[in-house]
């Protein structure tokens, strides 16, 4: 669903109310005291607020996307939940996630999993199939999960990497969650299947950690080489210099002095 049919949907669903609302409050305002001019500026805020509510509103359905598509998954068939799955197995075995012990690259994992949680975003939970399925397509590569209300986020710990072993890394990664598209097309027929695919997989995004000396920009360069035909995948390249600002600027906002 996109974002005029969606908010098309809710003014439907909530168009009464906004009558009732308004029709009330002109006729409040035209009651009162005060020249025209005054009463249609007065209106004329009314009616920002309420669209303004119409907004926030609009905006907190949004954020919730990949909560409700769990739960429409759960809703799905059982039948149609394998097509979804089978989907987006990458065959490779592995469908369970453990905060690994700490290695070179891990050392700042505590950070990280900070940094995630205050941008609203978990460690998965891959007793869940869906998790499961997702973090298979990265696991091989060394890639953790993290998912939110509005989206799944592969992170990886390469900070001790050189750029081409980097770059190969997000490149197959990019190219497995692409053959995952290339699944879903093959199964258009489904059309319940399919869209609930396609609705997964574009949630998907890309973070990963490495060094600060690194070419950022070169690199970004090459990963619009990899993107699948489908779509553009977000990959952000990051430092831990960048994770620490991030999270002083979070400490330093709680203003406990």
């Amino acid at each position: 669903m996109n974002i005029f049919s969606s908010i098309t949907s809710f003014l439907k669903n909530h168009v009464w109310c906004l009558v009732v609302y308004l029709s009330t409050v002109t006729l409040v305002v035209w009651g009162a005291d005060g020249d025209l001019a005054n009463r249609a500026g007065f209106a004329a805020s009314i009616v920002s607020i309420v669209l303004a509510i119409v907004v926030i509103v609009f905006t907190m359905q949004e954020s919730n996307r990949v909560q409700r598509l769990l739960e429409q998954f759960g809703q799905t068939s059982e039948k149609n939940q394998e097509v979804i799955l089978g989907i987006l197995n990458s065959g490779s075995g592995a469908t369970s996630q453990q905060p690994a012990e700490k290695s070179p690259e891990r050392q700042n994992q505590g950070k990280i999993l900070k940094y995630y949680l205050a941008k609203g975003l978990r460690f998965s939970d891959t007793t869940d199939k869906t998790n499961a399925m997702i973090y298979s397509l990265g696991a091989p590569l060394s890639f953790d999960l993290f998912n939110g209300p509005s989206s799944f986020k592969f992170h990886g710990y390469f900070s001790a990497q050189e750029q081409n072993e980097i770059l190969f890394n997000v490149k197959q990664l990019m190219k497995t969650i692409g053959d995952a598209y290339n699944r879903a097309d093959a199964l258009k027929d489904n059309s319940e299947a399919f869209q609930k695919a396609i609705e997964i997989l574009n949630a998907i995004s890309i973070d990963v950690l490495v060094a600060d000396n690194l070419p950022k920009e070169i690199m970004d360069q090459k990963v619009a080489e990899f993107q699948p035909a489908h779509r553009n995948i977000t990959v952000n390249f990051i430092s831990l210099d960048s994770i620490e600002t991030y999270l002083e600027k979070e400490y330093a906002s709680l203003d406990v002095s």
